[in-house]
């Protein structure tokens, strides 16, 4: 019985190695297979109006291969993409400054149009590592409100008391 068994392992031994084979060379060869963008450390302020966006959080998209980046807007206006960075080229920008104030009111800090990059009309190019870039925001003659969403679920972002 024990010569049967010691048989069957050596009949099997080469199958995996044949099997796990691949395996381990894709591993070796990654995914993807080829190079990632330059990515670059930034930082800086968000303003609305000249004063410091106190709330939110910011997001660059690059307009080529690469993922978003985002991070928050702490209580100065300041943000900081950290080590990771943002990739290298034309990115487009979204802050999104919404704050849910409980089940159905929504406190705007900055008008909607900036939460989508399709809207916000806020681009920035980066070239090299950035300490000091500054995005300004405005209300346009607007101010920060809440906004009421029904109890049922359906959103009415954006109609509220201002």
């Amino acid at each position: 019985m024990q010569t049967s068994s010691l048989c069957v392992l050596r009949t099997i031994h080469p199958c995996l190695v044949v099997l796990l084979l691949p395996l381990g060379l894709g591993s070796l060869v990654g995914c993807g297979g080829g190079t990632r963008p330059d990515r670059v450390p930034v930082s800086g302020r968000v303003t609305i109006d000249g004063e410091p966006l106190t709330f939110g959080s910011i997001r660059f998209i690059a307009e080529g291969p690469g993922r978003p980046a985002m991070t928050k807007i702490d209580a100065n206006g300041r943000f900081d993409f950290g080590a990771e960075g943002v990739v290298v080229g034309k990115n487009r920008v979204e802050v999104m400054a919404d704050e849910q104030l409980n089940e159905t009111d929504t406190r705007w800090h900055a008008p909607q149009k900036y939460t989508s990059y399709e809207t916000s009309d806020l681009a920035v190019d980066v070239t090299e590592p950035m300490d000091d870039l500054v995005l300004e925001l405005t209300w346009a003659g607007g101010k920060p409100f809440t906004a009421t969403s029904s109890v049922t679920g359906e959103s009415k972002r954006g109609i509220g008391t201002r």
